[in-house]
């Protein structure tokens, strides 16, 4: 066949890195650059990227992609947050805002699996702080701190609360399934559900992950430009 058989042939999954979202507007002129610089001084809702919190956006982008190409199957292949935080007291280092970050957007990945999108897995970015491109080792996304002279790693408190949440037996993983998440009521499955409400999706790996499921209440989506890592 030619070349669009070839493009047309079905994929065994789709793979999608999400991290943020960028608002759209008529009369202004497109820039892929990030709302804000990156650095460790941010204001609530941003990651040190410089990068807009928006789990809901994770939800809707889900949704989109299963409207749009009706993928057999779609994984989350990268999603996580870098913040700075070192070892404190007693090398514990506590980086609640990445824990934060985290379940909202489990919890969003969530709501689209419930609403009927295949969504079979999701890999957080990344086990250990590494290097980040432009940003050289600047930006820490790591569930492991990483000193870069000695090559010391220190599992954050992130570490264990991911860990937690995949054995899928600890308050974590309760909470997470307690928690109210809207579902994606844009969304138009294009397969019926393939799980049920207790059923966890699961991926291991360096970035694996267990997802509990959970149910929650509606939000009216925006219109996003989805922007990968």
């Amino acid at each position: 066949g030619g070349d669009l058989d070839q493009i047309a042939t079905p994929i065994d999954f789709l793979g999608l890195n999400y991290y943020t979202t960028a608002s759209v507007a008529a009369g202004a002129e497109e820039s892929d650059n990030a709302e804000r610089s990156p650095g460790p001084d941010q204001p609530e809702g941003y990651t040190e990227m410089g990068w807009a919190i928006d789990p809901h956006g994770l939800r809707d982008y889900l949704g989109l992609v299963n409207n749009r190409y009706q993928p057999r199957s779609i994984v989350v292949t990268e999603n996580g947050a870098s913040y700075s935080d070192g070892p404190g007291d007693g090398g514990v280092i506590a980086d609640q805002r990445r824990i934060d970050y985290l379940q909202g957007h489990v919890e969003a990945v969530v709501a689209a699996a419930e609403a009927g999108v295949p969504v079979d897995g999701y890999f957080v970015w990344s086990l250990l702080d590494n290097l980040e491109w432009t940003q050289r080792f600047d930006q820490r996304f790591g569930l492991v701190w990483v000193d870069h002279e000695t090559q010391e790693r220190r599992p954050k408190q992130s570490f264990h609360w991911y860990g937690e949440l995949v054995a899928g037996d600890s308050r974590s993983s309760r909470a997470l399934e307690a928690a109210p998440t809207p579902p994606l009521s844009s969304v138009q499955p294009a397969t019926p559900p393939r799980r049920g409400p207790n059923s966890v999706v699961a991926q291991p790996g360096c970035r694996g992950g267990a997802i509990p499921s959970h149910r929650g209440t509606s939000r009216r989506p925006r219109r996003r430009r989805p922007r990968a890592g």
